[in-house]
C-alpha cells in the first residue's frame, strides 16, 4: 500500500515535469497474479487511471487497463534527443501473462509536436491515431505541419515482440511543400 508515488524529470530550461497518484495505490502479489487497485495518477495536462490484474502464470488471463490523458511533455523528461508536446489519450489494455503481455487499444494524438535532435524535421500540430494489436502498434490517420506551411503524413507502424518492445518497423511518410534542413559540417 503506497500513499504517495511521484514520478519527475526535467522536461526543459531547469522546468521538471511531475506525475503523482491521486489515490493510495494498492498492489496485491499471489503465486498467480498481481493486483492493482484503480489508482489515477495526475500531472499538467495528464490524467491516466490504470488498475486490473496481470498474471504470473503461462495462462493468459491479465487485465490490467490504462485510460486517460497524458502530456507527451513528460516523455522529454527521458530522452534529452526527442521532444514531444500534445497529448496523448488512451484506452489500452495489457493482457496476456508477465512472460509474454499483449498490449490492446488505441491511442488518439491530439495536437502532437515532435522534434528530434539532428534530424532534418519537425511536426507540429499533428493529429492521429496509434492502434495496438496483440503484435503490433500501426499508425492510424497521423498528418502534421511543419515550419513554413508544408504537411507529413505518416503511416505504418511497429511489429511487437513479446516483452511489448519494437522488433520491426515500417513507415511510409508523405510530404507536401515540407523544407528540410541541412548542415553540412
Amino acid at each position: 500500500d503506497l500513499s504517495k508515488l511521484e514520478i519527475t524529470g526535467p522536461i526543459t530550461n531547469g522546468q521538471r515535469y511531475t506525475i503523482t497518484n491521486q489515490d493510495n495505490i494498492l498492489l496485491t502479489a499471489t503465486p498467480r497474479e498481481i493486483k492493482l487497485s484503480k489508482v489515477t495518477f495526475t500531472g499538467e495536462a495528464t490524467s491516466l487511471t490504470l488498475g486490473g490484474s496481470i498474471s504470473r502464470e503461462a495462462s493468459p488471463s491479465s487485465n490490467l487497463t490504462i485510460d486517460g490523458a497524458l502530456n507527451l511533455r513528460f516523455l522529454n523528461s527521458f530522452t534529452d534527443t526527442v521532444f514531444a508536446s500534445g497529448v496523448a489519450r488512451l484506452q489500452a489494455s495489457i493482457v496476456g501473462s508477465m512472460s509474454d503481455p499483449r498490449l490492446l487499444g488505441v491511442v488518439n494524438l491530439e495536437d502532437t509536436g515532435v522534434r528530434v535532435v539532428n534530424f532534418p524535421l519537425v511536426a507540429a500540430h499533428g493529429n492521429g491515431q496509434i492502434r495496438f494489436t496483440s503484435n503490433q502498434a500501426l499508425i492510424e490517420n497521423f498528418a502534421a505541419s511543419t515550419p513554413g506551411g508544408g504537411k507529413l503524413t505518416v503511416r505504418g507502424g511497429a511489429a511487437l515482440s513479446s516483452g511489448l518492445l519494437p522488433d520491426r518497423w515500417r513507415f511510409e511518410i508523405e510530404a507536401d511543400q515540407v523544407a528540410v534542413e541541412v548542415v553540412a559540417h
